[in-house]
């Protein structure tokens, strides 16, 4: 612990002093004249706007892609002229207040004048409009004016993205590796159908863009095991008094209707700047789902049909403030509430029969389950600039309260009798977190430092009471609880990590050391399950070599940790259930360790094509289980030692224009919002549990998702997206059949832009799988929503200049059905 203390205050100690001076970060590239070996040589010049004119302020000279200009400190407008040989000169403007200090005017490309005749510009990627957009570590994807993506819901906007897709457990996985839900870089804490009903309760239209990360580095938690989804929200700056007023209706082929209407307001006092959104959500999904178990252990086998007709109807409220409140010029205070509230009432009839067995067993179940979830969090972030070079400190504090009470009513009427069962379950969390961390970059060097350290505890509670199988009606209004599960889990973590980036001409690399230590007990009253404490330390690798300034190859390897969600754990999670179903969660389960290892080759920002490969120690996988001889079956989570995984995957456009232009179309940066294409995204997925032993063979299967986009008459937009997967095995689930689903969006733009209109059709997947199991064989085909037609509305009022942070940068963790934060 003395050494933990010492890295701490060293950490401190290395804080320089502050400067008020002005720092502009620009990056220019330039494609390099064939042959040439000779750096582009890069004049800079500053003006400032003076007295009707623009004057010389200040000039540079540089051969470097990434700038950073120190002027000083003065008010008004400017401009930036860049300047060389055998390319297009190109302006950029930029205004200057007294709250400025950093002014970041994104990448430029310069293009050689030989290339582009008809052109008199150079390409300004970073003030272009682009939807796609690959980094070395992360490809991000524009939401806010995507006609696609921004309608419907935050879960429907993950789930059209290539690469991303939702298992038969119900998490989410990004190239075939289970995906942390991040939102503004805040880890969820839900998973399953709790996770999915969460992001449905936001709409899609509070989102500004979302960032895959498929390995994520020694900053992110060791529990970001696999990838990260970063669903960054709008947090758009304003000149005095702006908004957003968004309105979507849907109904679908069963006459369910959606309706989601939200606000966001955003306003300008001195040194506070404040946002508020909020909305309101109606929500009515339909499932259906047919489950054909064969009980193996029985001779003959005995085969029992059940088919589950859902009506889900949800009601979610959301309120989320922001101020940012400017100390000095150098630092900042903000502070966000986020306020979710949910009501669903999902009903489920379920009709099931048996065969082969005496008595034949036949009944019908109604089931019930009015849930009730709040959500309070608080977040504070301190925020400062510590020099002209950018070195900058940022201290987040973070609690969370979370309440969840549910009521599950299950009417079984049999033959000869009819059984009513209730449980009432009472779920509160609470989470606490402080974190600091340093970015200090060194210039001459070419080289960055980022370290920090957090420390956070966790605790949960929760009360299962159950009456089950009472023949008596009254038992719903005087449940007389007939046995109880008051179940604790409490987790405690320290961790310090630091991370190094560094840049030898045209290689960049990154390494990263995370040390966590972490305590966890769960148990039930007088009878402690498991504790245990570990502690590991989890390094990191990224290389990034530039082929060209267009193309970059990546490679990278991490090491993670995963503890057990929460909802794994609990033996109260549970949700449908009658005689012959149960489901709950073990706490037995110990914590997943990963290595991951990536390769990747990008060029011209929107092609790709990698390859993952993953060794799992000790993966938890929701299954299906029964006892020898009995019909009993039960939903759990189960153990396995090693877990293999490969994965290939490539993505690229099909400009239509490319007949016209040849491969000279890709001389320069594609801006695929002005043109007409096809986008491809192609996976092979394999996957083997090395100690399961009820597949013998591990097919692989393919995922290929294609996207059009037309640019029609009367600026109107068609943005249509089909995504098909092939038979083969997920962890241990075989995909019977293909399966396919469809988005086909029409938009246009009215008003100077304004105002949006977007009509939507959608045709959601229907899965076919099986999951072989000890004494158990689980087939079961299931829909998710229905067929329908959605039309969104979107209008911006008032004024708005650029983008400054309103978020606070927080983790959380994965805890199953509720969220909650991270440890």
């Amino acid at each position: 612990m003395k050494q933990k203390h010492i890295f701490f205050w060293w950490i401190l100690a290395i804080i320089p002093i502050q400067a008020q001076n002005l720092m502009v970060k620009v990056d220019i590239e330039a494609y390099k004249i064939p042959h040439s070996k000779d750096s582009v040589i890069k004049h800079i010049t500053f003006e400032k706007f003076i007295r009707h004119q623009y004057k010389t302020y200040l000039s540079y000279t540089t051969t470097q892609c990434n700038n950073q200009f120190i002027l000083p400190k003065d008010s008004g407008q400017f401009r930036m002229l860049v300047n060389s040989q055998n390319y297009n000169e190109d302006t950029l403007s930029f205004s200057v207040d007294v709250h400025t200090q950093i002014v970041n005017l994104g990448k430029i490309v310069l293009l050689q004048k030989l290339m582009l005749k008809e052109l008199n510009e150079v390409t300004i990627v970073g003030d272009k409009k682009q939807f796609v957009k690959i980094d070395a570590d992360k490809t991000t994807y524009l939401v806010k004016e995507n006609p696609l993506l921004a309608s419907g819901t935050m879960e429907e906007a993950i789930r059209k993205l290539p690469g991303v897709m939702l298992t038969p457990t119900g998490s989410i996985n990004l190239h075939g590796k289970d995906a942390m839900i991040y939102i503004d870089e805040v880890p969820c804490t839900l998973s399953g159908q709790d996770l999915i009903n969460y992001i449905q309760s936001l709409p899609a239209t509070t989102i500004d863009k979302i960032e895959l990360i498929t390995n994520p580095g020694a900053s992110f938690e060791a529990n970001a095991n696999g990838a990260v989804i970063n669903i960054i929200t709008r947090t758009t700056h304003f000149k005095h008094f702006s908004g957003t007023l968004d309105f979507t209706y849907g109904i679908n082929q069963f006459h369910k209707s959606t309706y989601m209407p939200s606000l966001m307001l955003n306003g300008n006092n001195r040194n506070m700047n404040w946002q508020v959104q909020t909305g309101y959500d109606h929500l009515e999904r339909n499932t259906s789902d047919f489950i054909n178990r064969t009980f193996t252990s029985f001779t003959p086998e005995i085969y029992f049909f059940q088919h589950n007709q859902s009506d889900i109807p949800e009601h979610n409220f959301y309120f989320r403030p922001m101020l940012n409140f400017k100390i000095n010029k150098t630092s900042h205070l903000i502070l966000n509430y986020n306020l979710n509230r949910t009501n669903t009432t999902p009903s489920i009839f379920s009709n099931s029969y048996s065969r082969n067995v005496m008595p034949a067993i036949a009944y019908t179940n109604t089931y019930r389950n009015d849930t009730k979830n709040r959500n309070d969090e608080f977040v504070a972030k301190y925020k400062t600039l510590l020099d002209t070079s950018g070195k900058s400190l940022q201290i987040t504090g973070y609690y969370l309260l979370f309440n969840k009470q549910a009521v599950g009513k299950s009417i079984q009427d049999q033959i000869d009798s009819t059984l009513y069962s209730i449980n009432d379950i009472h779920l509160r969390i609470h989470n606490f977190y402080l974190k600091y961390d340093f970015e200090l970059p060194f210039d001459r060097l070419k080289f960055q430092l980022n370290s920090g350290g957090k420390v956070s505890t966790f605790q949960a509670n929760d009360l299962g009471q159950y009456n089950l199988g009472n023949h008596n009606v009254t038992v719903f209004n005087y449940p007389a609880y007939t046995s109880q599960l008051n179940f604790h889990y409490q987790e405690t973590n320290l961790a310090f990590y630091a991370e190094g980036q560094k840049k030898w001409g045209n290689l960049q690399a990154s390494a990263g050391l995370r040390m966590e230590e972490i305590h966890y007990t769960s148990s039930l009253p007088d009878d402690t399950i498991l504790k245990n404490t570990t502690t590991k330390l989890f390094p990191s690798i990224h290389l990034l070599y530039k082929l060209s300034p267009a193309v970059n190859l990546v490679a990278s390897y991490t090491r993670k940790i995963a503890m057990p969600f929460y909802a794994q754990l609990d033996p109260n999670n549970n949700s449908y259930f009658d005689s012959y179903n149960t489901a709950s969660g073990n706490p037995f389960l110990q914590p997943t360790l990963y290595d991951n290892y990536a390769c990747d080759l990008t060029a011209f920002d929107y092609f790709e094509i990698g390859a993952i490969y993953a060794h799992i120690h000790n993966v938890n996988i929701l299954t299906y289980t029964t006892d020898p001889n009995s019909l009993v079956t039960r939903q759990t989570y189960l153990s396995y030692r090693h877990m293999q995984k490969f994965d290939i995957y490539t993505s690229f456009p099909v400009p239509f224009n490319i007949l016209a232009q040849g491969m000279d179309i890709f001389t320069h940066p594609l801006n695929l919002d002005k043109m007409s294409y096809l986008f491809f995204d192609v996976e092979w997925h394999n996957q083997k549990i090395q100690d399961y032993p009820y597949i013998v063979n591990f097919k692989p299967y393919w995922i290929v998702d294609c996207s059009l986009q037309l640019l029609l008459p009367y600026k109107l937009k068609l943005f249509a997206d089909y995504t098909y997967i092939s038979t083969g095995i997920s962890q241990i689930y075989q995909l019977e059949k293909p399966t396919q689903s469809f988005t086909i969006d029409l938009s246009r733009k009215f008003f100077k832009d304004n105002l949006g209109i977007t009509l939507e059709a959608t045709a959601p997947p229907v899965d076919h799988l099986l999951n072989p199991t000890a004494n158990l064989n689980t087939k079961y085909t299931s829909s998710y929503d229905a067929k329908s037609l959605r039309i969104m509305l979107t209008y911006h009022f008032g004024s708005y200049r650029n983008k400054e942070e309103m978020e606070i940068k927080t983790e959380k963790k994965f805890i199953g059905n509720q969220i909650m934060p991270a440890i």
